[in-house]
């Protein structure tokens, strides 16, 4: 609701002095035509930027005329031009209230509340400078702006329509209509709007690139790549400005330069966005294909280079990926995911000091990244600093005590630390947070079966787990047969550890000796249980089972 006056009549716009600021202007009260008077003195000081001896001419102005408007809005000018506003929207307010048709005290109202943020008193202020000059389109347009800021899509549609019916000839309108149907997730309308401004300017070069966005945003990537196209052939300054970029030497120059990058980036996104479609639908050749057309468009994308290294590591190329995200990190030095994901091709290449280095980076940027500390914990798991490792799940499970990779994964550590009660009470903690989680199955299982320390291992157990996280799997994960293999020869049931071995070394691609090196001891008659490692002293006790 407003909490300003309303105007009690509607004006014709009057004429006043111009002071320089936008929205700024210089009363005079009529009948004052002494030049010395405070109030000229006030006006001539204000005309000179002389803010401190302006507020004091109206200050003195006001005192000798409490009921002066003009003094009230001229002073609460001078307070805007030292940027106080709290004194400004008092005066202004002060002056609305003494004469309610002060058009400009209500524009300049609005424009403070909008640059504080405070958008329904900014919008309620262009409301006021609407009913005084309800046929003038600039109320309407900043009151739209404001809508836009606030995200009050549909009172901002509403004012564009408006502007257009007020003035059928604006042609700036209609493009900011469509891009608010498009912020308003009305992606129909706003394509329709820009078809219609196309149909009428068939060269407007802003309108294809408008729609062409909108149609990238609804994953429409043919349609938003010939759109940009069709912008970049239609502008006037692209050709000009692409073959003297870094060459601006005017606003003008400068103009036409950063349009042309827009173009550019905008291509560059489309075909980028098309890219990332292609390779969630495995069509990693045309992946690759928009990733390279992307950064041909525009070769400091970030995103394409980050995106074109995840198609990397997913080739193997774990290189080339991490070219690819170092390029991105340093065209996007705060992006916490792209070191995140170049930490993971640093780990796919067993570089676990330099992955480590890339998960610490996104966590300095981001701490509260879960992935980044679970991955640096594994990192450190492999790079065999465990109590790093196992520090940093202890600092997720503080922050999400439900979070049952990080039980899973400090697990292994304990597990690998020689701790293994600790490793037995977090996968089983995994499995009460999540009873349906086939990796917390698995690994105990695989503790029981094969654990290097008698008292800790437990033949049925680890058959009945290994059996759930097989059935949780659907049979699809190989690694389960050697698992359930391990754990009925520790229940004593070799006929059926020879068959889920075997199994198991028939779904591998390539042969693993020490798969056919437990078979050979399951056909033997003989359990596989993994040899004993260093372990910590303050974890070994006097009556460990032989």
């Amino acid at each position: 609701m407003s909490t300003f006056p309303s105007p009690s009549r509607r004006v014709s716009k009057k004429v006043f002095a111009g002071f320089g600021l936008a929205g700024i202007l210089l009363l005079f009260v009529s009948g004052c035509s002494k030049p010395a008077d405070p109030f000229h003195n006030g006006v001539e000081a204000l005309s000179k930027n002389d803010y401190d001896s302006a507020i004091a001419s109206f200050s003195d102005a006001i005192r000798l005329n409490p009921n002066s408007a003009e003094a009230y809005y001229n002073r609460g000018s001078a307070y805007n031009g030292k940027h106080d506003q709290n004194r400004a929207i008092a005066d202004f307010t002060a002056a609305l209230q003494i004469n309610p048709n002060l058009v400009m005290a209500y524009d300049n109202l609005g424009i403070i509340y909008d640059d504080r943020h405070d958008y329904d008193k900014a919008a309620a202020a262009y409301t006021g400078v609407i009913g005084l000059s309800s046929n003038d389109t600039k109320p309407y347009y900043k009151r739209a702006n404001v809508y836009v800021e606030k995200g009050d899509y549909d009172n901002a549609i509403a004012d564009f329509i408006q502007i257009s019916q007020l003035n059928p000839s604006d042609t700036e309108a209609p493009g900011k209509l469509a891009n608010a149907y498009d912020d308003a997730h009305n992606y129909d309308k706003a394509i329709a709007t820009f078809t219609e401004i196309i149909r009428l300017n068939p060269n407007n070069s802003e309108a294809y690139c408008g729609r062409g966005n909108v149609y990238d945003e609804i994953h429409d990537y043919d349609h938003a790549i010939a759109d940009i196209k069709n912008a970049i052939l239609l502008s006037p300054t692209y050709a000009k400005a692409s073959k003297n970029r870094g060459n601006a030497s005017d606003d003008k120059a400068l103009a036409a330069y950063n349009e042309a990058r827009h173009l550019d980036h905008s291509l560059a996104l489309a075909y980028c966005n098309r890219g990332d479609a292609s390779y969630d639908q495995r069509n990693y050749a045309s992946a690759l294909s928009n990733y390279y057309k992307a950064l041909h468009s525009d070769p400091n994308f970030a995103d394409a280079h980050s995106s074109l290294g995840r198609l990397c590591v997913y080739n193997g190329d774990y290189d080339k990926a991490i070219e690819e995200y170092s390029e991105a990190i340093r065209l996007s030095p705060n992006d916490a995911k792209i070191y995140f994901d170049r930490g993971v091709a640093n780990d796919a290449k067993h570089d676990y000091d330099k992955a480590i280095a890339s998960y610490t980076k996104a966590l300095d940027l981001k701490p509260e990244y879960t992935d980044a500390r679970l991955n640096r914990g594994i990192a450190y798991g492999r790079n065999d600093e465990y109590d790093r490792g196992v520090a940093d799940f202890i600092n997720v499970i503080q922050h999400n005590p439900s979070e049952i990779r990080a039980f899973n994964d400090r697990g292994d550590l304990y597990s690998k630390k020689g701790d293994f009660k600790k490793a037995i009470a977090d996968y089983s903690e995994a499995i009460r947070l999540s009873p349906d989680d086939a990796i917390a199955y698995s690994h105990l299982a695989r503790l029981w079966a094969v654990c290097p320390e008698a008292r800790f291992r437990n033949g049925m157990g680890a058959v009945e787990y290994a059996m759930k996280a097989r059935t949780l799997r659907g049979g699809k994960n190989p690694a389960d047969f050697d698992t359930l293999a391990a754990a009925c020869a520790e229940a004593g049931n070799f006929t059926d550890a020879v068959t889920y071995e075997n199994h198991y070394l028939d779904s591998l691609p390539n042969k693993d000796e020490d798969a056919s090196w437990r078979l050979n001891l399951y056909e033997q008659g003989k359990p596989y249980h993994e040899p004993q490692r260093q372990t910590d002293p303050s974890l070994v006790t006097s009556n460990v089972d032989q």
